[in-house]
């Protein structure tokens, strides 16, 4: 699983997410729930997300926010890169809104 390090040389860098980079191949993911806010990122193809549900379409360039707490799935028929960006329990408001 790659890591995203910002600052100085890996060895003493702070790991500020975990990022990770998921073919989706038409099968279905489990259910899961997280602590944290989890971003999910479309990079080609299209998500179908079950959360609070209800079935979401999510499309290529289109990032979805899950909030902390909140089950959520890939459904049958997703297809294309997904990029799920989860960030450390160390750095609180990772993703915040920016008004």
């Amino acid at each position: 699983m790659p890591f995203l390090f910002l600052g100085g040389p890996r060895s003493s860098a702070k790991r500020l997410a975990n990022i990770k980079v998921l073919r989706m191949d038409t099968s279905a993911y489990p259910s899961e729930v997280h602590s944290f806010v989890e971003a999910l990122l479309v990079v080609e193809g299209q998500m179908k997300l079950e959360i609070a549900g209800k079935t979401v379409c999510v499309e290529a360039g289109e990032l979805f926010m899950v909030p902390a707490g909140t089950p959520h799935a890939v459904a049958a028929g997703s297809q294309g890169t997904l990029v799920i960006i989860d960030p450390t329990s160390d750095t609180p408001g990772f993703f915040r809104s920016i008004d």
